[in-house]
């Protein structure tokens, strides 16, 4: 069953029309595009637009199991729709769609229903809910008619792997990543947005060296192309590779590029990484209470839970090389109130035991390494150096503790 956009395209080209032709007073040729390409649908007045300039009747826009009636019904819905998404109003447009997926499944129009729902899982995924999300979206991926008239394969692809990111199913994210920048050539923008996301799921793994050129990739290509926003996360990645390593060499020019970026461009969330960078890379500097006194400057402010983790994430650590035990309870109460995916927790319970090691409180740092050992087997984790000293720790402390080999 063809749809709108395909019927229009036919029309037009079998005219030798532009797509500028039919455009007029309120129909772009950009809009026009969209409408070709199925990522919008007409307005009814647009449809009668189209036929009289074609020289069509309404009709032939219709399959033959749809009518004008419905036709109408199921544009203004979709209208309504979108209105919500340009609002922002996530949680309405999710509705909206999903009204609009009951109306094409009703009636039997398959192109309406594989839209609604393409846009359902958008909307799921402002709203952070990454498992209804991909619940739309994976039957999307092997459906005939999808991606390629609702969205590019890289939107799409690039979509799924932060659904899995977001789940902390890092093996999927990755595979998402390499399968979104395998879907466009090097030369293309996409390409090292592709590499900084790839350069993350392998960071998450602690694999450090492949998250390493794959950011410094990213920051070559995006450089090249002049996408400064990617540049800048690049080496921001690149820098959490660095520190991962315990090391600081290079930090502070880089940081420089990223601030002047951050000047020009201002990206969402780059001041906040900035500022997590400035902390981490005063504690690594042995500049502990100046790392304090910025951490305490952002307050309880809001943040993303993947900042916020991190944030605890110094301040325990720095609780310790204070020694400051109150500080560092603070951070404690917090962690279970964060909703953390497993590289994540691996990464805190990893802070809570060297914590709980300087103040000498054994079992409780017993107990944080095995809860980091435990998550740490629930995803492909490689760098199990840092967990094996802790537990070699804790283990001298107290001879019973268990020594498990890790592969």
């Amino acid at each position: 069953m063809s749809s709108f956009g395909e019927i229009l395209r036919q029309l037009r080209t079998e005219r030798n029309l532009k797509q500028s032709d039919l455009a007029t007073v309120g129909i772009s040729r950009s809009h026009i595009a969209l409408l070709e390409a199925n990522k919008r649908m007409p307005s009814y007045e647009m449809l009668q637009h189209f036929a009289s300039k074609l020289q069509v009747s309404p009709a032939v826009f219709f399959s033959g199991q749809e009518d004008e009636e419905i036709q109408r019904i199921s544009t203004t819905l979709v209208q309504q729709a979108e209105l919500a998404e340009s609002q922002k109003n996530w949680e309405n447009a999710h509705d909206c769609w999903s009204t609009v997926q009951v109306m094409g499944k009703s009636n039997h129009i398959p192109s309406l229903v594989t839209l609604a729902r393409w846009h359902q899982a958008l909307a799921l995924t402002h709203l952070s809910r990454w498992q209804e999300a991909l619940n739309l979206l994976l039957p999307l991926f092997v459906a005939e008619d999808f991606p390629g008239q609702h969205a590019s394969t890289y939107e799409l692809l690039t979509i799924l792997a932060r659904c899995f990111r977001e789940l902390g199913q890092v093996d999927q994210f990755i595979t998402f990543a390499q399968l979104a920048g395998h879907s466009v050539s090097t030369s293309d923008a996409r390409w090292a947005r592709s590499q900084v996301n790839l350069g993350t799921g392998y960071l998450m793994l602690g694999d450090l060296p492949r998250a390493d050129e794959c950011y410094r990739s990213a920051v070559e290509a995006s450089a090249e192309s002049g996408d400064g926003v990617v540049e800048a996360w690049a080496r921001i990645g690149w820098i959490a590779t660095q520190f991962d390593r315990a090391m600081t060499e290079g930090v502070p020019a880089m940081m420089q590029r990223i601030e002047h970026l951050n000047v020009l461009l201002h990206p969402d969330g780059l001041t906040e990484a900035l500022r997590h960078i400035a902390i981490v890379l005063h504690r690594l500097s042995g500049n502990y209470q100046a790392a304090k006194d910025l951490l305490l400057e952002y307050g309880d402010c809001p943040h993303r839970p993947e900042l916020a983790a991190r944030l605890l994430e110094e301040q325990i650590l720095l609780a310790a090389a204070l020694q400051d035990e109150a500080f560092g309870q603070e951070a404690l109460e917090k962690i279970d109130l964060l909703p953390l995916n497993g590289p994540l927790r691996i990464r805190l319970w990893t802070g809570v035991a060297e914590y709980y090691i300087v103040f000498k409180r054994f079992d409780l740092a017993r107990h944080a390494v095995h809860r980091a050992y435990a998550e740490s087997q629930t995803i492909h984790y490689r760098d199990f150096t840092r967990l094996m000293n802790l537990m070699e720790l804790v283990s001298v402390e107290n001879p019973s503790v268990e020594r498990r080999h890790v592969e």
